[in-house]
C-alpha cells in the first residue's frame, strides 16, 4: 500500500517536471527562420493586401504556413519539410507562399477571418482571399505535396477538370 501511495504522489511530479521540459524546448527552438531561395520555400515577405496583390498578378494560389511560436510541430515543419528542396522547387512554382504567426502583427487578424482553431494550419487561398482548402497539422514531405496539388485542384482558376469543362 505504501508503495502505491508513494507512487500515487512521485507520478505526478514526474509528469509536470516532463510537460515543463517539453515546453521549455519549444520555446528553445520555436525560432521560425526563412529557408534560403535555393534549398525549400521561398516565403513572401510583405503585407496581406500585398501578397493578395502579388497572386492576382503571378495568377497563382497562396499558400499560408500558420503557426504560433510555441508550437512544435510548427517548427518541425519549417525546419524538416519546408526546407526541402523538391517541397521548395513545387511550390515556389505553383504557389505564393506566406509564413504567418497567427499571434502577431496581422496574424490574429486574418486567425479571424478563416476561423483557425489549430497549428499549424496549411491555409490555400485565391488571391481574392477566398479560402481554397486547409489542413491543420503536422504533414511529412510527401503528404505535403500532395497537399498542394490537392489544393491546385480545388483553386477554381486553377482546375484541370473545371478548365476543361469550360472549353
Amino acid at each position: 500500500m505504501k508503495k502505491y501511495l508513494t507512487l500515487m504522489v512521485i507520478l505526478p511530479v514526474i509528469l509536470l517536471t516532463m510537460g515543463n521540459l517539453t515546453q521549455a524546448q519549444c520555446e528553445d527552438n520555436s525560432t521560425f527562420t526563412i529557408s534560403p531561395a535555393d534549398s525549400g520555400i521561398n516565403f513572401f515577405e510583405g503585407t496581406w493586401s500585398e501578397l493578395l496583390a502579388e497572386a492576382k498578378k503571378q495568377n497563382k494560389v497562396i499558400f499560408v504556413n500558420g503557426h504560433i511560436i510555441k508550437c512544435q510541430p510548427c517548427t518541425n515543419m519549417l525546419t524538416r519539410v519546408y526546407t526541402d528542396a523538391e517541397v521548395g522547387a513545387y511550390y515556389n512554382q505553383h504557389f505564393i507562399s506566406y509564413n504567418l504567426d497567427f499571434k502577431q502583427g496581422e496574424g490574429p487578424e486574418i486567425a479571424k477571418q478563416y476561423e483557425i482553431k489549430n497549428y499549424p494550419t496549411l491555409l490555400f487561398v485565391n488571391a481574392s482571399g477566398t479560402e481554397v482548402y486547409r489542413f491543420a497539422g503536422e504533414l511529412n514531405k510527401s503528404y505535403f505535396l500532395g497537399l498542394g496539388q490537392a489544393a491546385l485542384d480545388l483553386a477554381p482558376e486553377k482546375s484541370n477538370i473545371r478548365n476543361l469543362l469550360n472549353k
